[in-house]
């Protein structure tokens, strides 16, 4: 029973530190400087799990859908997820964002703050 428990921890492990990888790898390709911290998270001095810009900490999230009452796919977004990567990021002045991906999917979705969205939308509309 051990080695199960252990055998499906290393799994997840290794599934998180894929979508790390490729979160990475598609900001790299899209222009925004972007890199892993040591250890996702377990040091520290390095909370979460990526670097965005510089000036934002990356949660990176992977969770397999599950069925509603309706019978509709969903996927659980934790607040425990934003609270954390808020909290280090305040700590550090940076900025945060959740970046989750439903197992076996290719789309990846962002949670950012509020005030930041209305901040790049406006931005985006002076340029």
């Amino acid at each position: 029973m051990e080695w199960r428990r252990k055998n499906l921890s290393n799994r997840a492990k290794a599934l998180g530190s894929s979508f790390e990888r490729k979160a990475v790898r598609l900001a790299n390709e899209a222009g925004v400087d972007a890199s892993k911290q040591p250890g996702s998270g377990v040091f520290k001095e390095f909370p979460n799990d990526i670097i965005l810009n510089g000036d934002m900490l990356g949660e990176c999230k992977v969770r397999a859908y599950h069925f509603n009452a309706k019978g509709e796919k969903c996927f659980t977004l934790e607040k425990s997820w934003i609270d954390n990567v808020c909290k280090h990021a305040k700590q550090l002045g940076m900025r945060w964002a959740v970046l989750f991906q439903p197992k076996g999917q290719q789309q990846v979705y962002a949670v950012i703050d509020y005030d930041l969205l209305l901040k790049l939308l406006s931005e985006s509309e002076r340029n």
